[in-house]
Parts: C-alpha cells; sequence; structure tokens
C-alpha cells in the first residue's frame, strides 16, 4: 500500500501471503496515480533491490530506503525523510480497526479490497470534514411542492436554522414535463444513487442498512467528484 500521509491512502495491491514485498512494488507503483508526481519514495529495508532503485531513478523520485546489511557497497538515504515512514504504519492500524479487516474474514481479493478501499474511503472523508467550515454554508434549500406548508419553515426556525427555504413549483396552466429551476439536481442525484443495484432494487429489510448503503454511495459520488479535482491534503 502506497499512502501520502496516516489519513490518506494512494493505492494499493493485494499480493500472495507467501510472495515477498519487492515483488508487488511494481504493481504499487503502476497503480499511482500520474498526478500529483511523487518527490520521494520512502520505504523499508525489504524494498532494497537494484530494480526498484533503478525504477524510481527513471521517473525522477528520490529512493528514500535504508541498505541491507548484506550490500556490499553503502547506499545512504535521507534520514530525516525516513522518519516519516511510521505514517504508513499508522494507516494500517486504522485499517485494522476494523474488524473485518483485522480478521481477514473474507477469502475472495475482491471483497478484501472492496472494504479497503471503503475504509480509505472513510479516513479521506474524515479529513474533509475536519477541515470544512464549522458554520452552516447551506443558506436556500430548493423543494417541490409537497413542502409547501408552514411545517417545515416553523421547524427549522425553531431549530434557530438560518435557512430559507424556497418552494418550486411547476407554473400553471402547463402541461407535461418541465425542468424547473434548481429542482433537477436532486433528480440527478436520485439517478446516481440508483445505478447502485443494492440501491435501485430496494434489497435491505431495515432502515438502518439502507441508510449505510446510501451513505456508502454519496461517499462515492462524492470521492470520484473530488479524484477529478487538484485536492492537497494535509494532516
Amino acid at each position: 500500500m502506497a499512502c501520502a500521509n496516516e489519513r490518506t491512502g494512494v493505492s494499493v495491491v493485494l499480493t500472495g501471503g507467501e510472495r515477498h514485498d519487492g515483488v508487488g512494488c511494481e504493481l504499487l507503483w503502476k497503480a499511482l496515480p500520474s498526478s500529483p508526481a511523487p518527490e520521494a519514495a520512502v520505504m523499508d529495508k525489504a524494498y532494497d533491490s537494484n530494480g526498484i532503485r533503478q525504477v524510481l531513478a527513471d521517473q525522477g523520485v528520490e529512493a528514500v530506503i535504508p541498505a541491507r546489511s548484506n550490500r556490499t557497497e553503502t547506499i545512504h538515504h535521507d534520514q530525516e525523510k525516513y522518519k516519516r515512514r511510521q505514517q504508513v504504519e499508522r494507516f494500517f492500524n486504522k485499517l485494522k480497526q476494523f474488524r473485518r479487516i483485522a480478521t481477514r474474514y473474507d477469502k475472495l481479493a475482491r471483497t478484501v479490497l472492496a472494504f479497503v478501499h471503503i475504509v480509505s474511503a472513510w479516513s479521506m472523508l474524515q479529513i474533509i470534514a475536519s477541515t470544512w467550515p464549522s458554520q452552516n454554508t447551506v443558506q436556500i434549500v430548493c423543494a417541490d411542492g409537497a413542502y409547501g406548508g408552514n411545517k417545515l419553515a416553523s421547524t427549522l426556525k425553531e431549530a434557530n436554522c438560518p435557512i430559507t427555504v424556497e418552494v418550486i413549483g411547476k407554473p400553471k396552466d402547463t402541461k407535461g414535463i418541465i425542468v424547473m429551476s434548481r429542482r433537477w439536481v436532486v433528480e440527478r442525484t436520485f439517478g446516481w444513487l440508483r445505478r447502485c443495484q443494492r440501491l435501485f432494487r430496494d434489497f435491505e429489510r431495515s432502515v438502518a442498512s439502507a441508510l449505510a448503503w446510501l451513505l456508502l454511495a454519496l461517499s462515492r459520488v462524492l470521492m470520484r467528484r473530488l479524484g477529478r479535482m487538484q485536492v492537497t491534503v494535509t494532516n
């Protein structure tokens, strides 16, 4: 697994338990996003090989890898940068806080990868939530005619929520389907959610389970949108 810091996983590759760590390094390196390009790669002694060092050198990436004791030549590394390797171990610790990953319940590699991606996305969203403005940024809520009564407005007022409800209804004396201002945003979101078969078919029997998969689908939409942006994440 490659990490940008202790809460941001960048790429992950699964290999057999009997395989050496260095075998999957090339696959892991190919799975890295093209932008932003890494400046240095911090790895432990298991990745100390001429082949790995050559791959990093060809791409202009500094190899921060301590040399093994059986090397005939001495290769120095930046010890200050190497201190950041503990961030990868911390990221693994956060993954193993989820019992399904720590105890390896799943037998299929694709299932294990799926839950690793879910936990990685959850960790990423925690960073975004911690840096999000604490004040309420929603000012206007657009709703259809079903919310045209005073109940919603009075509820927001009692909760001291400074949100204005704007009811958007179909103009009078009109027939057929009409695209109304800002209402299409909600319908488009429902379209995104219905791409997930588990939500579209109503498989769940409990409200809690349905809500969990709904939040997971919304997180997927958010992560894909962030993936198309140039986002800088810091600790």
